[in-house]
């Protein structure tokens, strides 16, 4: 990971008319290859259009180095109704000779009619120009989508060389494991982040589950504790007595929470199990447990 951070976001709060985002950290860095992973609603598309800038802030400061330049590919980019490929592919601000070389790359004609293309070839088209334009930072949302197998290993040696960061989110696990370095897991409008690729990620999260549990556990005994010594408190001592009914609410609180985020947890590492192709999902299994006679033979499987 490289040292100079080109954008960074400090303790921002933001959402869609409701604070999807809380207090939320995240410095990007040149040269940065991440992918951000959260449950569907958690708020992705949300950060990125914070990140390039769209979406006002409620609270919070957004800092970008001066110069550095922020592009995206939408999941569902719209093409215009006049004008070629490559006129379409230029609308970012790409130099024509690095448009045409990235149109080519992905099989597209620059000379077709822009209102003639399938939605695959759209994607294709503003793929190549947000490659073209060569921005600090590079946002891709299902970059994947439509592109066969030789593309998307093609597109997986860009996203490597690539000079500046790079922000995917996609559902593509096989792209995903060999296209980052860092993943940023969305969770309950906070930020986790783990400097490592997505290969990764779900030792990560036992880890986290197992840390989460054994802290849940300790915050049981601590509320047992204090109860026990409100059962025995001395009447005198009513102020030791109403510090300790305080910090007892304060315990209580804070295992609710714990229970809330161990949940999404849960809904997060289930979500992770996703097929190598994106696909419109078709199967899915929640904690399956299956036994034959006495024996276990599947114990809380999660799978899409």
């Amino acid at each position: 990971m490289a040292s100079d951070i080109v954008l960074s976001l400090r303790g921002i709060t933001a959402g869609h008319g409701m604070p999807i985002l809380k207090n939320l950290d995240l410095n990007i860095h040149q040269g940065d290859k991440m992918c951000l992973v959260g449950r569907n609603g958690c708020g992705k598309s949300t950060l990125l259009s914070v990140i390039e800038g769209h979406l006002p802030l409620d609270n919070g400061e957004r800092f970008t180095l001066p110069g550095v330049t922020i592009a995206s590919l939408p999941q569902d980019p719209k093409a215009p109704t006049t004008g070629t490929a490559l006129d379409f592919a230029l609308e970012m601000g790409a130099e024509k000779h690095r448009a045409e070389i990235f149109l080519h790359e992905l099989g597209i004609d620059g000379n077709m009619p822009a209102n003639s293309l399938s939605g695959g070839q759209i994607r294709r088209v503003s793929l190549a120009g947000a490659l073209a334009l060569q921005p600090s930072i590079l946002l891709l949302d299902e970059p994947t989508n439509h592109l066969d197998l030789p593309t998307i290993q093609w597109l997986e040696k860009e996203v490597n060389q690539y000079n500046g960061a790079i922000l995917t989110i996609s559902h593509d696990r096989a792209f995903l494991e060999k296209a980052s370095q860092s993943v940023i897991w969305l969770e309950n409008g906070s930020l986790r982040r783990m400097d490592k690729s997505f290969v990764h990620f779900d030792d990560w999260v036992d880890e986290i589950v197992r840390a989460d549990m054994a802290r849940t556990q300790k915050l049981k005994h601590h509320i047992k504790a204090e109860e026990r010594y409100l059962l025995r408190g001395v009447t005198g001592r009513r102020t030791r007595n109403q510090k300790r009914l305080e910090k007892l609410a304060n315990l209580r609180q804070e295992r609710a929470e714990r229970h809330r985020m161990a949940h999404a947890s849960k809904v997060a590492t289930m979500t992770s199990q996703n097929s190598d192709i994106s696909s419109k999902m078709v199967f899915e299994v929640i904690d399956l447990v299956k036994h034959y006679d006495d024996k276990k033979l599947v114990n809380h499987l999660n799978m899409r």
